[in-house]
């Protein structure tokens, strides 16, 4: 029963791991996405840039924790390059949904 019971433990512990993982994966995708839409609409970066910082905020990095992450998952290149695709995949069309939302308004 102890033996059990120390396994239904590691269980949910590896659950919770694995979820929160995703998780934070899915947090630094977002944050990716949203500064490479921020790159696409202001090139200047003295204007991208405290914009990009509010980014960092918004999802609980710092620069620093930002680029460590981005760091970390570059250990894993096929995973890296998940991560990158979905981002510029997530980006690019939410720059052609305010594309889209640019012509109706003119």
């Amino acid at each position: 029963m102890k033996i059990f019971k120390i396994l239904v433990c590691s269980f949910i512990i590896l659950l919770y791991s694995c979820s929160n993982s995703e998780e934070e994966k899915n947090r630094f995708i977002e944050t990716q996405k949203e500064i490479l839409v921020l790159r696409a609409i202001y090139p200047d970066t003295a204007e991208a840039n405290p914009k990009v910082l509010k980014v960092y905020q918004k999802y609980g990095f710092t620069k620093e924790s930002f680029r460590e992450k981005y760091f970390e998952y570059t250990k894993n290149p096929e995973e890296f390059l998940r991560i990158q695709d979905s981002a510029q995949a997530r980006a690019k069309k939410e720059l052609l949904e305010l594309k889209k939302k640019e012509k109706i308004t003119e």
